[in-house]
Order: C-alpha cells, then sequence, then structure tokens
C-alpha cells in the first residue's frame, strides 16, 4: 500500500452486499447493505452501505484515495435473485455451455467491469483511475489473515479458502508469513464442494446462500452410519487429490450442474440422512 494512501473504500456487491471503510490501513467502518434495506442478504452494488460509511466517518467522497470491489468478476443483481434458472440444470445444460464461443466469457468479464467500474464513479463522482479490483479468494483469506490477533511476525500460517465459487475458482491452499500470501493450490469452480452443499439446500426445500445452516443443523439429527452410507453419490461426484491439494472431478460432470444428479440420487431419501450425508462428505473432504 502507498504511504500517502489515507481512506479505502472496500465494496462487495454480490449476494449478501456491503462496504467498509479503512483509514491509513485499519478498518473502521464495515455495513453490509441488508442492515439498512431491510432485506436479508440483500444483493447488488451497496449504495446505502457506501453513504453510511462516509457519514460515520464524517468525510465526504473526494477524501477518498482508493476505490476495491472484492472478486474480479461479479453478477448482476438480477442474475444473483434468480438462481434457480442456472442451479436447476444438468448434464445437457452442461454440454450446451460448453459449445459457446470462447470468446463469450470474455465479452460479459469485459461488460461487467465496466459497469461495476461505473456505478461506483457515477455514484461519487470520482475518477476511473481510483478504482481497482482484488481477486475473489484472495480477499476471503486476506480478511482473515491480516485481522487475525495471532500474526506474529515472522511466523508462518496455512490459509485455507472454500466456498461455492468466486473467480474461476472453488478453493485455495496459501501460505501467509508477514505481508505476503503465497497461493501453493487452487480449485476450479467446476470441481466445488460449496456447490454440492448449496445444491441440496435447494434440493430440501431451502434458499441457497442463506438456509445452509439449517442443513448443519438437521445433521446430527441422523443416524451416522445411514448418513455414511448415503453419501456415496457425493464421493462419486467430487474427489480430494492430496498430492495436488485441491478437489478434482469424479466424473465428466461439473459440479456447475449437478443438481439433476443429486435430485436423482437422492429421491425420497429422508430430510435428515440427506443432511447429515452432504454435511459428513464436507467433513470428510476438508
Amino acid at each position: 500500500m502507498k504511504n500517502n494512501i489515507k481512506y479505502i473504500l472496500g465494496i462487495h456487491d454480490g449476494h449478501n452486499c456491503g462496504a467498509a471503510l479503512i483509514n491509513e490501513g485499519k478498518v473502521v467502518t464495515s455495513i453490509s447493505e441488508e442492515r439498512l434495506t431491510r432485506k436479508k442478504n440483500e444483493v447488488g452494488y451497496p449504495r446505502l452501505s457506501i453513504e453510511e460509511c462516509l457519514k460515520i466517518q464524517n468525510i465526504d467522497a473526494g477524501e477518498i484515495d482508493e476505490v476495491v470491489f472484492a472478486s474480479n468478476f461479479m453478477h448482476t443483481a438480477e442474475h444473483l435473485e434468480g438462481i434457480e434458472e442456472w442451479y436447476l440444470v444438468g448434464k445437457k445444460d452442461q454440454e450446451r455451455e460448453e459449445n459457446k464461443p470462447k470468446t463469450y466469457e470474455k465479452i460479459v468479464f469485459e461488460k461487467r467491469r465496466s459497469e461495476r467500474i461505473s456505478s461506483v464513479c457515477n455514484h461519487l463522482s470520482i475518477s476511473k483511475d481510483k478504482v481497482s479490483f482484488v481477486e475473489h479468494h484472495l480477499a476471503h483469506l486476506a480478511a482473515a489473515y491480516y485481522t487475525t490477533p495471532n500474526a506474529d511476525e515472522g511466523k508462518s500460517f496455512l490459509g485455507l479458502t472454500c466456498d461455492g465459487a468466486g473467480d474461476g475458482l472453488s478453493a485455495t491452499v496459501s501460505i501467509c508469513r508477514d505481508n505476503s500470501i503465497e497461493r501453493i493450490s487452487s480449485t476450479s469452480r467446476d470441481a466445488s464442494l460449496g456447490k454440492i452443499y448449496s445444491r441440496i439446500t435447494m434440493l430440501a426445500g431451502f434458499k441457497p446462500w442463506e438456509h445452509e445452516y439449517k442443513i448443519m443443523g438437521l445433521a446430527p439429527y441422523a443416524d451416522q452410519k445411514i448418513s455414511y452410507s448415503a453419501a456415496e453419490p457425493l464421493r462419486s461426484l467430487l474427489k480430494l487429490s492430496s498430492k495436488d491439494l485441491k478437489f478434482i472431478l469424479g466424473q465428466d460432470l461439473s459440479t456447475n450442474y449437478c443438481y439433476y444428479y443429486l435430485r436423482d440420487n437422492f429421491e425420497r431419501t429422508r430430510f435428515d440422512v440427506l443432511a447429515g450425508a452432504v454435511q459428513l462428505y464436507t467433513e470428510e473432504m476438508l
């Protein structure tokens, strides 16, 4: 970080969006948009959170030195709110997606990048030169490592991230030491443990990205032996490569398109056994 930088505005514009303000290296304000809109897991550009951060610190937008978005890429709010369209998919959908032109993703990426920059520049009347982006899993790990009270100088830490996906990855392994984070392994978004869990959440009739805690809470009520056996279809879908420290697909089905696979394998499975199976499997893999 440059020595002359005083204020940095951090923005998360995905699901459960929010903003944070850093003053000379310290987080001085952090707000989730849902606290202001009163809408659980609010999505999109966190306009109210940004304004509240500035209000609490009693500064105006002109005093911000840098604006940093979490994640190089982020879907639109409409896309994130209408997840059924891209959750309830299977192998045929995967094949169609794979046949799209290679330039498609780049076009979407550049379009969204431009939209995200414009959203904050128009809102705060700041220069585009002040806006930058931090890769998704690096942002996750930095939030944990740089705020831990045990990060003694010269001591090495093992940094693990694991979620649904962000910027093409679903998990990483890093070595953290002093002011550096060295990534030594990463898992593709196609081999995502988190996506399996969230799709089980939907399969059980709950809301993905919000009700996973209910699945976790149900898990202990299931018979562990039955849950262990019930988890076998999950073990066939995703495996661990201990040599490479990453998750790998057990078949040619991406976890982005695994909903119908899960439905076919778990139809009529008791709700507590379903919860027990995916929780047990998650713990095994991690």
